[in-house]
């Protein structure tokens, strides 16, 4: 038997990561700019074939941007923010990478302890991520600033919140 190709554009967030994510927004979102009919979190999306980074976003965004691509979803960010639009990013911890500097510059930055389990169907055994994974916030009051917002939050504690929610 072959192994499954994982695509690695294609994990579905949690719904309880998302759901978090809404709490830190304050907000419900009314976009998913980076999703599919499978895996979307919310009632409007962009596909792969919309383009979000071609498209006028709304007020609220969620994004969990395909992982090749990071940086152009960040850039996109930044600009919709820039236009009074908040996206909350779900993004792996690869802090090396230079398109993070834009990210501390330009956004709130919740760093979530623990390794996010992803969701979807070509998750192999385990389906834990393998680095760290954080929130970045973009809106107006982010841009251009000269201290990064940072804070950090278990997984484990996102869970507890979300549950008692309910």
């Amino acid at each position: 038997m072959r192994p499954v190709a994982r695509d690695m554009n294609n994990f579905w967030t949690p719904q309880y990561i998302f759901e978090y994510g809404q709490v830190i927004a304050g907000a419900d979102f009314q976009l998913d700019v980076a999703a599919d009919q499978e895996n979307t979190k919310c009632e409007h999306f962009y596909t792969k074939e919309d383009n979000a980074l071609f498209n006028k976003w709304q007020e609220y965004n969620w994004c969990n941007p395909p992982y090749s691509n990071i940086e152009m979803f960040v850039d996109k960010a930044i600009f919709e923010a820039q236009d009074g639009n908040m996206t909350v990013m779900l993004l792996p911890v690869r802090t090396s990478n230079k398109y993070w500097e834009k990210i501390l510059k330009n956004s709130q930055v919740w760093f979530i302890g623990g390794r996010i389990k992803f969701e979807g169907h070509n998750i192999t055994k385990g389906g834990c991520s393998a680095e760290s994974s954080a929130y970045c916030v973009f809106y107006h009051d982010t841009i251009d600033r000269v201290w990064p917002d940072v804070n950090w939050i278990h997984k484990k504690e996102i869970k507890k919140y979300i549950e008692e929610l309910k």
